[in-house]
């Protein structure tokens, strides 16, 4: 092929690389169709190339004829196959120096503190606005922005895995700019249906556009941004609970301002320059907008829309037994705060998880070996979830206890939230490996027996056990979801 004739010695090089890459039990893994085996051992060239020439050189090289495509894969000759492997292979990142994935953790740990960073800007916004119908409405608010940003985040990255960065940034920020009226028509049905005061419009409308701001400056990277802006607000907030109504007008525009300030950096992050090169993506593939994202929902319909149930059970069963008390009991709204601190800590565990299961695949060479590692990596991840929420929570607790609030509904909660930490450890996992079925199924049960606990345990104290109760379950069953599945190498390629 003259055409590919100045790219053979990098196809050489490269298709050696491929044969080469999976040493251990990863070359024994049986895929069914004979494309994804093609397509693994050609990943690290198709990653990198420009365009679909560089892999159809690399076939040739690697004796792939005409005839071989025609026969082996189905496709007409070559060049088809090769725009085959080329358009199913992400774009390659560029590879990160070790201090650089070292601040990856430390990014992914410190989400937990980017979640209650907005917390200390709630109190004077309830005394402008008034608790009862406010708590409501920012429950409500909690809940659709829950979903919105699951199902925003979830394209997004299908988007760019698939070398479409601009139009995963165009996605990213027209969500956030569609949050700003939907946050508003939420605050305005409460205000009409409650006779709320005019300013939970405010308070929803920032909650919800922080809500979808924060998942477009986590997706790029920028946590630190998030703290930076949001610092004026949360110092104004703790400093209004300290001195009182004097700081309230100056505790009210510090937090109005900083929500402003960070949604104004997610618009920048999604609409600017840096929306092409997300991800350290080195190739960017043609087309962007809306068509885009319909052609991937429309390609990835049955995911997309477990991805919306699964987030829509997620915000519900995390919410729903909370509600009723968060503005009664504020014991039990602290209680909380265990689980939304450590959750950094649970995706962390979650995302190494990946690197540590690619590491095992090269490494062992026995399907037997393989299956008993990997339980160990989950039991060690599940053990620092399971350890660092609950070790929050005994501070917590201890606090309470101090200040002359702790009291066993809250610590029934705290440990509740330690099941769930748990819990949601396994789900990252299941999620990964594509079990939304099963996570939406859990879900279910486990809110049903979380109304039928109630019923049967009256009081306060009984409903938080009844959530308990449900966590518990939770976790059970999303460990289950995951035997016969973990240890089937494949599904880990």
């Amino acid at each position: 092929m003259n055409a590919g004739g100045a790219l053979m010695p990098t196809a050489r090089a490269v298709a050696g690389e491929a044969t080469a890459l999976y040493p251990g039990l990863a070359v024994r893994i049986a895929t069914g169709d004979p494309l994804d085996g093609l397509i693994d051992r050609m990943r690290p060239l198709a990653a990198r190339a420009v365009d679909a020439l560089q892999v159809a050189a690399a076939l040739e090289t690697a004796g792939v004829t005409d005839q071989a495509a025609r026969a082996r894969f189905g496709f007409a000759d070559v060049f088809a196959l090769a725009e085959a492997v080329y358009r199913r292979v992400p774009p390659a990142p560029e590879p990160a120096p070790a201090d650089q994935r070292q601040d990856r953790g430390w990014r992914d740990v410190g989400h937990g503190a980017m979640y209650l960073i907005a917390v200390a800007t709630f109190p004077p916004a309830l005394a402008v606005v008034g608790r009862s119908v406010s708590i409501t409405a920012l429950v409500v608010t909690a809940a659709t922005g829950w979903v919105l940003s699951g199902v925003i985040s979830w394209l997004a990255y299908r988007l760019l895995g698939d070398g479409q960065a601009r139009s995963a940034g165009q996605l990213l920020g027209w969500a956030t700019l569609v949050a700003i009226p939907l946050g508003a028509a939420v605050g305005g049905t409460m205000v009409a249906a409650a006779g709320a005061a005019p300013a939970l419009v405010g308070l929803t409308t920032g909650a919800m556009a922080y809500q979808l701001a924060v998942t477009v400056l986590v997706i790029y990277g920028q946590e630190a941004l998030v703290f930076a802006a949001m610092a004026p607000g949360a110092a104004a907030g703790v400093a209004y609970l300290v001195v009182g109504p004097p700081l309230l007008s100056m505790a009210v525009s510090a937090g109005l301002g900083s929500v402003v300030v960070v949604v104004g950096l997610a618009l920048y992050q999604a609409f600017g320059p840096n929306s092409r090169h997300a991800s350290g993506q080195v190739r960017q593939r043609a087309g962007s907008g809306p068509a885009r994202w319909t052609a991937t929902v429309r390609r990835h319909w049955r995911r997309a829309l477990a991805v919306v149930v699964f987030s829509a059970l997620s915000a519900v069963f995390f919410l729903h037994p909370q509600a009723r008390h968060l503005a009664t009991r504020l014991d039990i709204a602290l209680a909380t705060l265990p689980l939304i601190a450590g959750m950094g800590v649970v995706e962390w565990q979650a995302r190494r998880f990946s690197a540590q299961v690619r590491a095992l695949l090269a490494r062992v060479t026995q399907p037997r070996q393989f299956a008993v590692r990997i339980w160990l990596v989950v039991v060690g991840g599940l053990g620092i979830c399971l350890a660092v929420v609950g070790a929050l929570a005994v501070a917590l607790l201890g606090v309470l206890t101090l200040i002359g609030r702790g009291s066993a509904p809250a610590a029934v909660m705290a440990t509740a939230g330690v099941l769930l930490a748990g819990a949601y450890y396994l789900g990252f996992l299941l999620a990964n490996l594509g079990r939304y079925g099963w996570l939406c199924v859990s879900l279910v049960l486990s809110l049903g027996t979380y109304e039928i606990a109630r019923i049967a345990l009256p009081g306060v104290l009984g409903d938080i056990q009844a959530f308990q109760i449900a966590a518990a379950q939770l976790l059970v069953l999303s460990a289950a979801g995951l035997l016969g599945l973990l240890t089937q190498a494949h599904r880990h390629r």
